[in-house]
Order: C-alpha cells, then sequence, then structure tokens
C-alpha cells in the first residue's frame, strides 16, 4: 500500500465568518419568531384595532423562520460535508457530494488509466470565508483557482474526473506527480 503523497480537501469556512453567519441566521430566525409570536401576545393583553392590524406580520415571520432555517441547515451541511482527494503514487482516491440528493460518491483512479489531463480555473466565490485574512487586509468575494481534469477509460466508458484547487500551489504539486507519467496535457 502506498503512503499519501497530498490531500485536497475542500476548505471549511474560517471561524469567524461561520460564526457570523451562524449568528445572523439565529436572529434572523429569532426576529422572525418575534414576527409571529408578537402580535398574538399584543392581541391577548392589548385588544384594539392597532393589535387586530399587527396580525398581517404573522406570515412573514412563518415566511423568514422557514426560509433562515432551511438557509442555516444548508450552511450547516455545506461546511461539514466537504469533498476530499486523495494523490497517491499510482492512484487518486476521492469522495465527493452531491448538495441536492446529500449522497456521496466515493472512487478511485488509477493514474495508469488516465489519458488526458485538461488544466483551466473556476470561480471560487465566497473566497474571502475561507482565507486567513487580517481585519483590515482586503480579499476579494471571487476568485480564479485552478481546476484539473483527469480523463481515463476508453471509448464510451471514459470518466472525467475535476478537482478543484483552492491553492495554486497544490495544483502544481498535483502536476507534478501526475506528470512524471506523460500523460498529455
Amino acid at each position: 500500500m502506498s503512503l499519501v503523497i497530498h490531500e485536497q480537501r475542500k476548505p471549511k469556512m474560517q471561524p469567524f465568518y461561520w460564526v457570523l453567519t451562524f449568528e445572523m441566521h439565529v436572529l434572523g430566525i429569532l426576529l422572525g419568531l418575534a414576527f409571529t409570536m408578537g402580535p398574538l401576545i399584543l392581541l391577548y393583553f392589548w385588544a384594539n384595532v392597532w393589535t387586530w392590524m399587527s396580525l398581517a406580520a404573522i406570515p412573514a415571520g412563518i415566511f423568514m423562520v422557514i426560509r433562515l432555517s432551511k438557509s442555516l441547515k444548508g450552511h450547516i451541511w455545506n461546511n461539514t460535508h466537504l469533498d476530499e482527494y486523495l494523490l497517491y503514487e499510482d492512484h487518486i482516491e476521492y469522495e465527493r457530494w452531491n448538495r441536492e440528493t446529500k449522497d456521496s460518491l466515493k472512487g478511485s483512479l488509477r493514474i495508469g488509466d488516465v489519458k488526458e489531463i485538461y488544466y483551466g480555473r473556476y470561480i471560487f466565490q465566497f473566497s474571502y470565508a475561507y482565507k486567513n485574512s487580517k481585519m483590515t487586509e482586503s480579499v476579494p468575494m471571487a476568485e480564479l483557482m485552478p481546476i484539473m481534469y483527469l480523463v481515463a477509460g476508453e471509448g464510451t466508458a471514459e470518466r472525467a474526473v475535476a478537482v478543484p484547487f483552492t491553492d495554486p500551489m497544490e495544483a502544481n504539486r498535483w502536476l507534478e506527480v501526475v506528470g512524471r507519467r506523460g500523460i498529455p496535457l
């Protein structure tokens, strides 16, 4: 069994941004609950025309609670189910998560079976939340990062594995290992 040469994992959100995201969702949920329960409490204590009009806020509160709860659940799932790619001397193992079905796809790919490598760029959105930075440092909202497509197989049985990177130096390490095999890039 060979040793892992390099691990490529999708990064977790930085703690400051994770806490900020979590707090804003919880505050929004509490505000939605206030919109839902507040008019009922007001109506119980002060039954007049103005408190009856405040009942119009209940649907907005219910909508806020439902939407923000789903959004928070999605953020938690995305931050805990991270894609992972392991580079060995002779093969690559990967685990990717499907966001719609919430299923994991595990597989491996022998480097000897790779017949082509495509190297390009993808847009890494919200990159500021995944990078270490100082409070006064300006970090862009989106960046162009390297992505490598490894195409293996023959004819109709071809498959491609996309390996996205969040650091260009990590992509260079993968190219060094895979490039030794003389695979067309």
